[in-house]
């Protein structure tokens, strides 16, 4: 036998034989419980990254073993006798005596070759007034070899009551030494005139391609002040010209040579004054 029941309440239909529940239509199912498959996840993530964290450890003892290693190889290497100092050449120097250039330097003998900074010892050699620039090389074991480039002096400058050796650009080098007294031309500035050291490299070229009847190393003193440049030659002939208008008033003075060489006057002449585009020629003869 078959009946239908119906709740109103319930809302639920119930179908039986005999009086046996079969099925509920709206009956609710109960969730899965979870934890299978999940959990899993769970537990194997956490084991890749206790792994990972394994081995980034195991590779961050590897790397402070090998630096600790390192370290220790270097501080035997810069400490063994082996690459003790026993030699140092010293190439380029003049001016500058050796043993200068050691203190200069400031290595000593039997000093760890691998334990010298060789931009310390450039830096200390190239602040020196007198070194232009300078090469350091490390020749092991023991061996260091300083390759110099020493400042040329061509003349002494006379600036604020001091004497000082000047390049032939008219660079400042150092003040005259009397221990190390070198013979040179004399440039005697005059207040107001300082701007001529600006013209001195200028100056100097000209004067190196034999252009005029006079070089570089045939002056004995020059004087530069109230807008004019006084020379004194080697020879004992004296020049006088413009200041502003120098390298023109020199031309005419070496057309006014070659012309007098020509006449066979040139040794006469004792001064030469070369201003407004005229040059004047003052001539002694027969000691007079």
């Amino acid at each position: 036998m078959t009946s239908l029941a119906m709740g109103r309440r319930t809302g639920r239909i119930t179908l039986t034989r005999g009086g046996a529940k079969q099925r509920k239509s709206n009956a609710r199912r109960m969730p899965r419980a979870e934890g299978g498959p999940s959990a899993f996840k769970v537990v194997r993530g956490a084991g890749l990254m206790v792994g990972r964290l394994a081995l980034l450890g195991l590779v961050l003892a590897l790397v402070a073993s090998l630096s600790l290693g390192l370290l220790f190889g270097y501080r035997w290497l810069t400490a063994n006798p082996y690459f003790a100092l026993r030699q140092v050449e010293v190439v380029g120097n003049s001016r500058l005596g050796y043993t200068d250039v050691l203190e200069i330097a400031g290595v000593r003998p039997d000093e760890n070759t691998l334990g010298l900074n060789i931009r310390d010892v450039e830096g200390r050699l190239s602040s020196h007034p007198w070194i232009k620039s300078v090469a350091v090389e490390r020749i092991l074991p023991g061996m260091l070899r300083l390759t110099l480039t020493e400042k040329e002096a061509a003349f002494w400058v006379q600036q604020d009551g001091r004497v000082f050796y000047a390049e032939a650009t008219g660079a400042l080098i150092a003040p005259v030494e009397p221990d190390r007294f070198a013979s040179l031309p004399v440039v005697e500035l005059m207040p107001g005139a300082e701007s001529w050291l600006d013209e001195m490299p200028r100056f100097a070229a000209q004067l190196g391609t034999g252009r005029w009847f006079f070089g570089l190393r045939d002056i004995e003193w020059l004087q530069a002040g109230g807008g004019n440049l006084t020379l004194v030659l080697a020879d004992g002939r004296s020049l006088s010209l413009d200041m502003n208008d120098w390298e023109a008033g020199l031309d005419r003075m070496d057309a006014v040579a070659d012309d007098m060489t020509r006449r066979g006057e040139w040794n006469f002449a004792r001064h030469l004054q070369a201003s407004g585009g005229r040059v004047w020629v003052r001539l002694m003869k027969n000691g007079a």
